[in-house]
């Protein structure tokens, strides 16, 4: 793919996006599930969110576990424009934050991350090698001498 960009002038092209994100969707936690349950709770009723803060409260942690099996933890603040979330995956990081004036905002993790890097370290190379092989195949035929 990198050799074939290069030939076209093309760096990182669509087809190349395109496989970075079927790669890192295979270790991507399931975001949409999270955003479905984060999206639930933040739409309860004040009466509803004071009962779970009070739980919580009680249980002596910030943290409100997701339902219906996901792995993720949640934290919500309730602010003057509206509650807010962080996402958190199994290892603690965060996946996922929500600002009512912006919405969701993904962010990448470790896994994620390392298909990111090696991916785009692989292209670089195949790529840069492409280049450096088209560029001495033209100069060899830059000397071409067609009178003799």
């Amino acid at each position: 793919m990198a050799r074939s960009d290069a030939q076209k002038s093309v760096y990182m092209g669509e087809a190349y996006h395109n496989l970075v994100r079927n790669e890192a969707s295979k270790v991507a936690p399931n975001r949409g599930a999270a955003i479905a349950q984060a999206t639930r709770l933040m739409n309860q009723s004040a009466a509803q969110r004071a009962r779970n803060a009070k739980i919580v409260q009680e249980a002596g942690d910030k943290w409100l576990c997701m339902l219906m099996g996901l792995p993720y933890k949640a934290k919500f603040e309730d602010g003057p424009l509206g509650t807010g979330a962080h996402i958190f995956d199994e290892n603690g990081d965060e996946i996922l934050t929500y600002t009512p004036n912006v919405g969701w905002h993904q962010r990448s993790t470790k896994e994620e991350q390392e298909v990111f890097d090696t991916m785009r370290a692989t292209y670089y190379e195949a790529f840069h090698e492409a280049r450096k092989s088209s560029a001495s195949e033209e100069n060899t035929l830059g000397n071409f001498d067609a009178k003799a």
